[in-house]
C-alpha cells in the first residue's frame, strides 16, 4: 500500500490539531481555516503563507496556525524559515509531543540531527506520559513513530507489544500493529520529513 507523504503528515497535523484545541481569537482561527483548505495545493502555498501570517498577527499563541505555516513553507523548500516559525511557537507549545516531533523534523530537515534528536527525545517522553492519561491508538501510533525517530531503527513485533497499554482491547491493539505493518516506519519518517531514510538505519 503506497502512501503519499503529504497524506502522512496530514494524518499527523490531524492528530496534533485535536491537542492543540483550546481557546483562539475566531478570527485568527477563521484565516488559519482558509488556510488549511490552500495548503495541499502547490499553486496555493503563498496564499496560505499570508493567510497563516494573518492568523499569527491577529493572536500570537495561536500554535496550530505557526505550525501549518512551517508545514508551507517546508513544502516551499524554504526550510531555514520553517524552522524559524517552528521555534517561535516553542513558548506556547511547552510540554506538547507533537510540537517536539515537528521541531525535530525541521531541525533535521536543516542539517542539525543532534538537537533534532533531542526533541525526538522529549516528544517520546511527551507521547509516553499523554498515552497513560488517554490510552488511544492514534496517541499510540505516534508514540511507536516518534521512537523510531529517536533510534532510526525498525522494531520488532515484540517491541511494539510491549510498548502498547496494556489497557488496550484486542482490537485497538490489532488496529495499532496494522496502521505500522500497512504503512511501515519508513513510510512514515519519509512523509514527515519528504527524505531518504536509508542514512538514518542502523
Amino acid at each position: 500500500m503506497k502512501i503519499k507523504n503529504h497524506y502522512i503528515l496530514f494524518l499527523f497535523l490531524i492528530y496534533s490539531s485535536i491537542v492543540f484545541a483550546q481557546e483562539y481569537v475566531p478570527a485568527a482561527v477563521e484565516k488559519n481555516n482558509q488556510a488549511v483548505k490552500l495548503m495541499f495545493r502547490p499553486d496555493s502555498l503563498e496564499q496560505a503563507v499570508l493567510l497563516l501570517d494573518e492568523a499569527i498577527a491577529i493572536d500570537s499563541s495561536y500554535v496550530l496556525a505557526y505550525m501549518h505555516k512551517a508545514q508551507c513553507l517546508d513544502r516551499l523548500k524554504r526550510f531555514p524559515e520553517a524552522l524559524q516559525t517552528c521555534l517561535s511557537a516553542e513558548k506556547y507549545a511547552l510540554e506538547n509531543s507533537y510540537y517536539y516531533t515537528l521541531k525535530g523534523v525541521y531541525l533535521e530537515k536543516n542539517g542539525d540531527v543532534e538537537a533534532a534528536h533531542i526533541a525526538y527525545q522529549k516528544s517520546f517522553m511527551l507521547f509516553g506520559e499523554e498515552l497513560k492519561k488517554t490510552p488511544h491508538p492514534n496517541v499510540c501510533i505516534n508514540y511507536l513513530m516518534v521512537k523510531y525517530l529517536c533510534d532510526g531503527k525498525e522494531m520488532s513485533e515484540q517491541e511494539m507489544e510491549e510498548l502498547i497499554p496494556a489497557s488496550f482491547t484486542a482490537d485497538e491493539r490489532k488496529d495499532v500493529l496494522e496502521f505500522v505493518r500497512t504503512v511501515g516506519f519508513k513510510q512514515m519518517r519519509q512523509g514527515l520529513l519528504g527524505t531518504s531514510v536509508a542514512s538514518r538505519e542502523k
